[in-house]
């Protein structure tokens, strides 16, 4: 049997896993539901990872993680519990749970391959592709390809099955928003512009909502300026998440929380009424900005919005009424909410998985790198030519440990080598003449961005080329080689001498992680099997301060989850699982 390829979206908000079965993606349940939360928790017995560590960020926000991946490709370090985590390291525990789930489905062994196609916002940069790419080689996935969202949402709309057509997709997820302009023709699926923002997107929305929420709930009840604690913002968090989700059927929602917060020996209820036109108020200008990136790709794809065929919404944000209106009002089309937003673009990847195994799927997908790629350069603007010989001064002074790095200079243009909106994969080359006679030292920096200058765009490393015979007029080719999963090789060599140098572009500008950080997370992402939920909430019924009510209350609600686990009711198990933890929330406040 050919080893399945798995399509993985691994999301800011939920993580969903497709796999195709009778030439059909179809998603693969974990832990009974479609949707993963993407939230990892540090226990005493190892990692909690989905709906389980989700409720513990309630309980114990100082050892959960959410929404990581706003933070891929960052040189950062999670605090979570007593450990130091890298982004890389949180993405892959909740990639080793996704693992797991398709080993099971199909009976695999332990040590089994596991080929996964996964996919990216079209707009994270270099350095987020390759922390993507480790996050899943560490959690064992043999990847076969990364691919942008938007388009993965494109092959699970059926665009390939299309003729002649041009649609827009417009991807707003938990954490990040991207907008594709994508052509088809019979089978070939091209990508003709993309653009967006990678710290854009559901997550902003329930942030201003919780912050609305604290501030009328401190005005109701005369409490001043007070700033919610960890939990409380855990539980702001969660609250806000709830009510933006019915607001997208409802025109108002009634908040109502018991013993929502305890000062001075005071409970305080919260007691809120929610419209739709508030929370309209506090994201229009949000929603606004992705209108005005839709705008932009089309013009970048050199169409006019009379061009589209239509505009396709796909992530769970695009449900919000407000991004069809504002979308309709300003390009005067209504768009279309495909199919299972929240799984379309896992979906997608599984189509794209089917074609690498030449699956009888007649379809042939170009993509784009969205961003143009290149080197710094001396121009006119940096130095007048007499002061050429100066600069290189400052170069040496700088390698040879005489002066600091912000000492020299940073005004230096930026020279594209692969533009915005190549069709990938791509290798291209520019030549670069020495700044001084007989030059030994060459700095290559590399940029990922638009601007004119190299300082307004993103550095994503550099490589160093040394002549030991220099010639007077020495020059270099640099060659950039950009694969077909978005990721970047350089080439550059001293075109007399011919000596060369060789980089490849990793996560945080060049950082590994250790081998001895891999084998530690490795044993600690084992799944605690018993519910940290119910197992806390039984600890809590043998206190003997605990209201005897309150336990009455609890011991009930726990007899309830425990018949409905063994009869595998999954919707009755999420709510009593709901009702525990709201339960909890309060009992353990007032213990504390």
């Amino acid at each position: 049997m050919q080893t399945p390829i798995v399509g993985i979206d691994l999301g800011t908000t939920n993580s969903v896993v497709s796999i195709l079965e009778d030439k059909l993606p179809k998603t693969l349940l974990v832990d009974g539901q479609k949707l993963l939360p993407s939230v990892v928790c540090l226990t005493t017995d190892g990692m909690l990872v989905g709906k389980v560590a989700k409720n513990m960020a309630i309980l114990e926000p100082e050892n959960t993680v959410a929404s990581i991946k706003r933070k891929m490709g960052q040189d950062v370090e999670i605090t979570i519990g007593n450990r130091q985590m890298r982004p890389e390291e949180v993405s892959a525990v909740i990639l080793q749970k996704i693992r797991q789930a398709v080993l099971d489905h199909y009976q695999l062994a332990a040590d089994a391959i596991v080929k996964a196609v996964i996919t990216v916002p079209a707009y994270f940069t270099e350095e987020q592709r390759e922390a993507t790419k480790q996050a899943a080689e560490l959690a064992k996935l043999q990847v076969e390809r990364i691919i942008n969202e938007p388009t993965a949402a494109a092959l699970a709309y059926g665009m390939s099955h299309l003729e002649e057509t041009i649609l827009a997709i417009y991807d707003l997820g938990g954490g990040t928003f991207d907008i594709s302009i994508i052509e088809s023709d019979a089978g070939l699926v091209e990508v003709r512009a993309t653009t967006g923002n990678n710290q854009l997107g559901g997550d902003d929305f329930d942030a201003l909502l919780a912050a609305k929420i604290w501030e009328d709930f401190l005005a109701t009840n005369k409490l001043g300026n007070i700033a919610a604690s960890r939990k409380e913002q855990a539980r702001l968090n969660r609250i806000a998440e709830q009510t933006k989700i019915k607001l997208s059927t409802s025109e108002s929602v009634d908040i109502q929380e018991s013993f929502f917060f305890k000062t001075n020996d005071t409970n305080y209820h919260l007691e809120q009424t929610i419209t739709r036109k508030d929370f309209e108020a506090l994201i229009h200008d949000k929603v606004a900005e992705t209108v005005t990136h839709l705008a932009k790709a089309i013009d970048e794809a050199d169409l006019t919005k009379a061009d589209l065929a239509g505009i396709i919404l796909v992530g769970g944000s695009s449900r919000i009424p407000l991004v069809s209106q504002l979308i309709e009002a300003q390009l005067k089309m209504k768009p279309v909410l495909i199919d299972l937003p929240d799984e379309a673009v896992a979906h997608g990847a599984t189509i794209q998985g089917a074609i690498i195994n030449k699956l009888d799927i007649d379809t042939v997908l170009v993509d784009i790198t969205p961003h143009s790629l290149g080197v710094a350069v001396i121009d006119d603007l940096t130095y007048s030519m007499e002061n050429v010989m100066e600069l290189m001064k400052q170069k040496e002074a700088i390698e040879a440990g005489e002066a600091k790095e912000e000492d020299f200079p940073d005004d230096l243009a930026a020279a594209a080598i692969i533009t915005k909106n190549s069709p990938i994969p791509i290798k291209k080359s520019s030549f670069f003449h020495a700044s001084s006679p007989f030059q030994k030292k060459y700095l290559i920096e590399v940029f990922q961005g638009e601007g004119e200058r190299f300082h307004e765009n993103r550095i994503i490393g550099e490589a160093r080329l040394e002549v030991k015979d220099p010639v007077e007029d020495g020059k270099i080719e640099v060659t950039f080689e950009l694969d077909i999963n978005g990721l970047l090789k350089l080439t550059a060599v001293e075109t007399s001498s011919k000596v060369e140098v060789k980089a490849t572009f990793q996560s945080s500008k060049g950082k590994k992680m250790r081998k001895s950080q891999l084998k530690e997370v490795e044993v600690l992402s084992i799944e605690v099997t018993e519910n940290t939920l119910i197992k806390r909430a039984e600890a809590l019924l043998v206190i003997p301060t605990i209201d005897a009510e309150d336990k009455e209350e609890l011991q009930t609600l726990v007899d309830s989850y425990r018949t409905a686990e063994a009869n595998e009711a999954v919707e009755e198990l999420a709510k009593l699982e709901d009702e525990i933890l709201d339960l909890l929330y309060y009992l353990e406040k007032a213990e504390a």
